[in-house]
């Protein structure tokens, strides 16, 4: 089924624009992606939508410091921007679109969520859900196997990342970082960087 199939996800789409309304379309959208094969490159070509979307991302950046009391990662902030590396995912699935949001450099947004941050970061829940959701972007780019997009993650931080990652977070973050780092150790330029 197309987005455009719907006149409710069609608003939810158009209400990515309105910053009133924004929270609930981000949730809304991606709640129900899997409805919409399109959602992807619907996002993608949409004016502006990769914009907001990054937008997001980066007014989050910094709470993920930890040296302001009065900047706390909250459970809305954390589900908001988790909302946001969804759609994220359905543009890095996508076959039309995977290679313009590498083009794009986006994946490099994600890695500060990624890195170490000050211990008590570490230990919030909120933090690890943004991990995970970022991870989950790179494991959808790796889903294909794909040498430009193994490529590109080897041009990255992504291995060192997965490989920390591996040592200290949750058990779930653990194992999504092990799937990327499999998938790009299965890759005959993925192993001969590892090796």
């Amino acid at each position: 089924m197309s987005v455009f199939d719907s006149n409710e996800s069609f608003n939810w789409l158009c209400s990515v624009y309105d910053p009133a309304l924004r929270n609930d379309s981000l949730l809304n959208l991606g709640k129900n992606r899997q409805q919409f094969e399109d959602l992807g490159p619907v996002i993608w070509n949409s004016p502006g939508q990769v914009t907001i979307l990054l937008q997001e991302i980066i007014s989050l950046y910094p709470y993920l410091t930890g040296n302001s009391p009065s900047l706390v990662l909250t459970p809305e902030l954390s589900n908001r921007v988790c909302n946001v590396l969804v759609l994220f995912q359905c543009i890095a699935l996508h076959p039309d679109t995977k290679m313009e949001l590498i083009n794009a450099q986006i994946p490099s947004y994600l890695f500060p969520f990624l890195q170490n941050m000050s211990e008590n970061i570490l230990k919030s829940r909120e933090f690890e859900y943004l991990k995970l959701t970022s991870l989950g972007v790179f494991g959808s780019l790796v889903k294909s196997d794909s040498f430009e997009v193994i490529k590109y993650l080897l041009s990255t931080e992504i291995v060192p990342q997965c490989l920390k990652i591996m040592e200290v977070s949750s058990e779930l973050s653990k194992t999504v970082a092990l799937f990327i780092f499999m998938r790009i150790i299965l890759n005959e330029n993925g192993l001969n960087y590892i090796c």
